[in-house]
């Protein structure tokens, strides 16, 4: 059940994919990066807006056959992850993140 309901979690989810082409200029690993600035910049500005968002990856993120459905290449494609957008109906719970000091350096 859980799989089956999995993406009507919310009221919009987009599906960011990368998919480098060959450029004499730009570096495939720049145009991978961009697709993550697309994730980021989808929650900033449902945020914004007061929506909740959310950028998952999980299992499926990997899966050649949902990229394939997604209309991605398995062999050149990637999807960079899933915008979860809706209303909010609580507060969100923060994750335990990682001490700041001691992820951080300076030089």
């Amino acid at each position: 059940l859980i799989e089956k309901n999995r993406l009507q979690r919310a009221d919009a989810v987009i599906a960011v994919i990368s998919s480098p082409t060959q450029h004499k200029s730009i570096p495939e690993w720049e145009m991978q990066l961009s697709a993550g600035a697309v994730c980021t910049t989808l929650l900033y500005a449902a945020q914004s807006l007061d929506y909740a968002a959310q950028w998952l990856t999980e299992w499926y993120a990997y899966n050649d056959y949902l990229l394939l459905e997604l209309g991605g290449d398995p062999g050149k494609d990637r999807i960079a992850g899933f915008i979860y957008i809706g209303e909010k109906a609580s507060a969100p719970m923060e994750r335990t993140r990682p001490n700041f000091d001691s992820v951080v350096s300076y030089l």
